[in-house]
């Protein structure tokens, strides 16, 4: 969903609005609702972002559970318990600096660099102001140039994890590792 870490910690289970039909096909999250009174960084209230990633259209079992958690907090955990964790899988994984707000960028960059949105669609779901704003971490060719500078055991626990993603998320498989 491109979103900043505070934002991603600040949805509640009504944020998340399942398919309608034509005019809202996939499920989406609600981003900042003006009722709390908390603006995105750009000042902003009432952000959505389509939840239309075919290959993990799986999360949305997780949307409806958290859906009826109501005006409830979807993350029980603060931004220090999600840093430490990165963190802590970086190091299992040999990731060098990586950080929660990596996942807004990388997953920019990622989209543009399998062909999924383009720039403008980039700057759109990212809800960023300016084209030099998207540009300056769009970086879709680093993705390839920062893969290959992983040590060769790093990239293969990275593809397994890529091909295993559903089952590692609800913990019914974890590495071979």
């Amino acid at each position: 969903l491109y979103l900043r870490p505070g934002e991603s910690l600040a949805l509640r289970g009504t944020d998340f609005s399942p398919p309608t039909g034509q005019s809202a096909p996939t499920w989406s999250a609600l981003i900042r609702p003006r009722e709390l009174g908390v603006p995105t960084k750009t000042r902003d209230f009432d952000d959505s972002v389509m939840w239309d990633v075919p290959e993990l259209q799986w999360v949305t079992a997780y949307f409806r559970e958290w859906r009826a958690a109501g005006d409830a907090k979807v993350w029980t955990f603060d931004y220090s318990d999600l840093a430490k964790e990165i963190r802590h899988a970086a190091e299992a994984l040999g990731v060098e600096n990586l950080v929660p707000y990596s996942m807004r960028h990388t997953g920019a960059s990622w989209d543009v660099a399998v062909g999924r949105r383009n720039l403008n669609e980039v700057q759109k779901r990212g809800r960023w102001r300016s084209h030099r704003s998207v540009a300056r971490y769009e970086k879709a060719g680093q993705v390839s140039k920062g893969f290959l500078k992983l040590r060769p055991d790093v990239r293969r626990k990275m593809q397994w994890c890529e091909a295993h993603i559903e089952q590692v998320f609800s913990g019914a498989m974890s590495g071979p590792w």
